[in-house]
């Protein structure tokens, strides 16, 4: 992936294989309606088959982590650099079928914002007396914590140290304040209630040069003093609008002093990997008056399609954050192909609308206690393909070659206007989270 950073503006592109595991998540991004189901002969979750339509109300985005770096052999990982993009939105994606199914997907993308650096300023600091705490309750998702009497106010960063129930120790922001004795915060990590401890008001800080925007409490992120000592530690609170980071005590007395202390990420394991190199033996484009006619029709021959996916994503800067919007779904069809006769020939001149269907076949049986011996595949259906131009780029005695451009309507009858079909061997889980 490449991604270029400008001040509030963020976008590059994106060269993926044509996956049959990862191409969902592409499509979802990009169409915005995800319906999954259990299709194997056992209902034993071996085999799904995956729907994905436009949405033009709605679209998804995604975070995109990118490691950068010459060199993985040093202990700590110094010279590798892990950048964070998130609000990522595709703006256009560009997929390319030859008649020797070779299958290419690039994707244009935009994002809210990226992650790649902050330094320290200040350590912690405490902001008001210790208050010991009598009990920590889990109370309607936050937990609750009853002390002496403790002036904090809704937002306030605190610390818990020292709890029976050790998850409840870390940082923690005040989201009701109940009475004088007792508020509720942030923390849903377990259901036992605790005993004993003591909470402070408290303040980190790090410099305005850098934004810490795009972490999320859970993260590892590395500490580097100015000495190159390095150590790594896991975010339990993030607080972006103020730039504040909450995290376990760094233990390294080196690392407590606030001199330009760099803060980076540290790289995540990947959670959807494909062990598989998946390539699709065979690619057929069908052709019919409708999707049921098409989904029947014997696969007509071509040379080349591309297919070209635009958002109209338009970019808003706001608060100084910058917000990706899409105005809708433009589909454009591009077909090449040979005409042995006039029938085939004008068929493809139809002044009203044909359906086409992108079918992608592979040798390669999902699931080995699937009875239906179903196999990887994947369709793309566009119920009403309107011609745009056509063009004859040559001809000879036998045979012409022309280009059809043609736009993909919104079908009523079908309620879309690109669906997209998979049958993988992953859940609905890996792809919404």
């Amino acid at each position: 992936m490449y991604v270029a950073q400008w001040p509030n503006k963020i976008e590059g592109w994106l060269n993926v294989e044509v996956d049959p595991r990862n191409i969902v998540m592409r499509f979802y991004m990009l169409l915005g309606s995800l319906a999954s189901s259990d299709v194997s002969s056992l209902t034993d979750g071996s085999v799904y088959k995956h729907i994905i339509s436009d949405y033009v109300c709605s679209y998804k985005s995604v975070t995109i982590e990118n490691k950068k770096g010459w060199c993985e052999l040093s202990t700590d990982k110094t010279n590798i650099i892990v950048q964070r993009s998130f609000g990522v939105v595709p703006n256009s994606s560009k997929m390319t079928i030859s008649s020797k199914n070779i299958v290419k997907l690039e994707n244009v993308l935009k994002a809210q914002g990226m992650f790649d650096v902050a330094f320290l300023f200040a350590n912690e600091k405490v902001e008001a007396s210790t208050k010991a705490i009598t009990s920590a309750t889990p109370t309607n998702g936050l937990l609750r914590l009853v002390t002496a009497t403790h002036g904090l106010v809704v937002n306030d960063l605190v610390k818990v140290a020292g709890n029976s129930v050790t998850a409840y120790n870390g940082y923690w922001k005040v989201i009701t304040v109940v009475n004088s004795t007792t508020v509720d915060v942030d923390c849903t990590v377990s259901s036992t209630v605790g005993t004993g401890g003591t909470v402070n008001q408290i303040s980190m800080t790090y410099c305005g040069e850098r934004t810490v925007r795009g972490l999320i409490a859970g993260d590892t992120i590395r500490y580097t003093n100015s000495l190159g000592n390095t150590e790594d530690v896991v975010t339990k609170y993030i607080d972006a609008d103020n730039d504040v980071i909450g995290n376990d005590l760094i233990t390294s007395t080196a690392m407590t002093v606030a001199n330009q202390t760099k803060v980076e990420l540290v790289q995540q394991t990947a959670t959807l990997v494909s062990t598989d190199f998946f390539s699709f033996s065979n690619v057929s484009l069908k052709r019919g008056a409708d999707v049921t006619t098409a989904l029947t029709a014997a696969p007509i021959d071509f040379e080349q399609i591309v297919l070209t996916f635009d958002k109209n994503v338009e970019e808003i800067i706001q608060n100084k954050k910058n917000i990706a919007t899409p105005t809708g779904l433009d589909v454009k069809v591009e077909i090449d192909k040979a005409y042995e006769d006039n029938v085939d020939r004008d068929a493809q001149r139809r002044v009203s609308s044909n359906a086409y269907v992108l079918q992608f076949d592979m040798a390669k049986i999902v699931s080995a206690t699937d009875t239906l011996n179903q196999t990887y595949r994947m369709q793309i259906i566009f119920p009403e393909v309107v011609s745009e131009t056509y063009v004859i780029t040559d001809k000879s005695s036998e045979v012409i070659k022309a280009k059809l451009t043609g736009i993909a309507k919104y079908s009523f009858s079908n309620s879309y206007s690109t669906q997209v079909v998979v049958i993988n061997d992953q859940a609905w889980t890996q792809y919404t989270g």
